[in-house]
């Protein structure tokens, strides 16, 4: 159940020898497998599956345009984190916020997250 997502985790490499800050990549291929703890799991060929809750926008300023940003809230089985961007029908997305906090019998099934269209910015 669900629509398909390609998932890009967030990487801090080196820091950068101009600003000083650790230089961001993003992995691509991400999934995860709830059966398996081996770290080489994480990385595949799969998409992940959200299921979408909610769509807004809000305004955001971009030098002299203002620009309509869409907003989506979801959920995912996915262990995703702040930072991380999801492709999700053509659109860039960068996950904003994570709930760690919805669990079935007992155990993490799933998380409730919300992520903000970067593609709207050009080449990011």
């Amino acid at each position: 159940m669900g629509e398909p997502a390609v998932w890009r985790s967030r990487q801090l490499g080196a820091r950068s020898a101009v600003m000083g800050f650790p230089v961001i990549t993003w992995v691509t291929g991400v999934c995860f497998d709830c059966d398996c703890f081996d770290p080489d799991c994480f990385l595949c060929d799969h998409n992940i599956e959200i299921i979408k809750e909610h769509v807004s926008t809000r305004e955001v300023e971009v030098g002299d345009t203002r620009l309509t940003q869409r907003m989506v809230k979801f959920f995912t089985w996915a262990p995703i984190k702040k930072g991380d961007q999801i492709d999700y029908h053509g659109e860039v997305y960068e996950v904003e916020s994570v709930e760690y906090r919805l669990y079935l019998t007992g155990q993490r099934s799933y998380q409730h997250a919300v992520m903000a269209e970067v593609s709207i910015y050009g080449d990011h």
